[in-house]
């Protein structure tokens, strides 16, 4: 039998501090790129935040301009002793509360489920409705 080779360690070569294999996680301009090239960076105008506020405000003044006999003007006046909770994050848009209760379920156009009638309409419909929620997306809250 003959004599095996001894094992040779192969040393890695050492890396200098502070460099790194893979770029860095964050987008950082290259050498040379000055402020004209900020669109490279997909930077936001400042003006997309204003314009969402102005959004805001429009609906916050139609809420105050209510009609006297609207349900939400009077806070005594019980509307519904049934309501549904949608969580959007769960939603899958398959539309099954949909065809269970016409009336009081809606598919938007963000493909999300939203509460568009009274629950209280057909209370056993819309039970059946969150039963049958394929992604358990619909929760009953009873008052």
């Amino acid at each position: 039998m003959g004599r095996a080779a001894p094992l040779r360690h192969h040393p890695q070569p050492r890396r200098q501090p502070g460099l790194r294999r893979r770029p860095p996680p964050l987008h950082r301009p290259q050498p040379g790129q000055g402020a004209g090239q900020a669109h490279a960076r997909r930077v936001p105008p400042p003006l997309r935040r204003h314009r969402a506020d102005r959004r805001r405000h429009r609906v916050r003044r139609r809420a105050l301009e209510r009609p006297a006999d609207h349900p939400a003007a009077d806070p005594d006046r019980r509307v519904s002793a049934l309501r549904v909770r949608v969580h959007r994050d769960r939603c899958l848009a398959t539309a099954a509360c949909v065809y269970t209760a016409p009336g009081v379920f809606d598919v938007g156009d963000d493909a999300v489920v939203a509460v568009v009638g009274d629950p209280d309409s057909d209370p056993e419909a819309v039970r059946n409705a969150v039963a049958e929620c394929p992604v358990a997306a619909l929760e009953l809250v009873e008052d």
